[in-house]
C-alpha cells in the first residue's frame, strides 16, 4: 500500500467516526426543534438536495481540482458542525443540518476520487474494499460513544467534537 492511501485511509476513518457520531443522534436532537413529520420531511429533503450537489460536484472539480474542491466541502462540514452547535432555533438546524447531510456525501464523493486515483491499476477494489473496512470501523465504534457524550455532555458537545474530528480530516 502507497503513502497516499493510509493518509486517505487515515481521513476516512475519522470522517467516517464524524459521521457516524451524529448520525445516532441527528433526529433525537431535530425533534427538540420540529416534529417527528417534519424530521422525516428534513431527512428527504437533504436526500433530493444531495443528489442534485452530486450532479454538480463534478463540474467544481474539473474547475478547480479534486482536492480543492474536497478542502471547500471540509470547511463548509465544519462550519455547518459549529453552527449546528449553537442552534437555538428550528431554522437554524433544519438548514445546518441538511447542508451538514450534504457535505457528508460530497466528502465521501471526493474521497473514492482519490482512492480511484492513488490506486495501482488492477488494484482499486482492493483499495475501495480496505477503505471501506476502515469507514466501518468508525461506524462500529460510534454508537456507544455518540450515547455516552450525549447522555453525559450533551448534543453541543458531541457537535463540538466532530467539528474538531472534521478539523483532523
Amino acid at each position: 500500500m502507497h503513502h497516499p492511501l493510509r493518509r486517505i485511509y487515515g481521513v476516512s476513518f475519522i470522517f467516517a467516526l464524524n459521521i457516524a457520531l451524529t448520525a445516532y443522534i441527528n433526529s433525537t436532537f431535530l425533534s427538540q426543534f420540529f416534529s417527528e413529520r417534519a424530521v422525516g420531511f428534513l431527512f428527504a429533503g437533504a436526500a433530493l438536495l444531495t443528489i442534485i450537489a452530486l450532479e454538480i460536484l463534478p463540474l467544481s472539480i474539473e474547475k478547480i481540482g479534486a482536492r480543492m474542491t474536497t478542502g471547500f466541502v471540509l470547511l463548509s462540514s465544519l462550519a455547518t458542525l459549529i453552527i449546528l452547535t449553537n442552534a437555538n432555533d428550528a431554522r437554524t438546524a433544519g438548514l445546518f443540518f441538511v447542508l451538514y447531510n450534504i457535505c457528508n456525501t460530497l466528502v465521501i464523493f471526493c474521497f473514492d476520487i482519490f482512492i480511484g486515483h492513488f490506486s495501482k491499476r488492477g488494484n482499486t477494489g482492493n483499495a475501495r474494499g480496505s477503505y471501506l473496512t476502515i469507514t466501518n470501523l468508525g461506524w462500529l465504534a460510534s454508537p456507544f460513544l455518540a450515547g455516552f457524550l450525549v447522555s453525559h455532555l450533551g448534543y453541543s458537545t458531541l457537535y463540538s467534537l466532530v467539528a474538531g474530528l472534521v478539523t483532523l480530516a
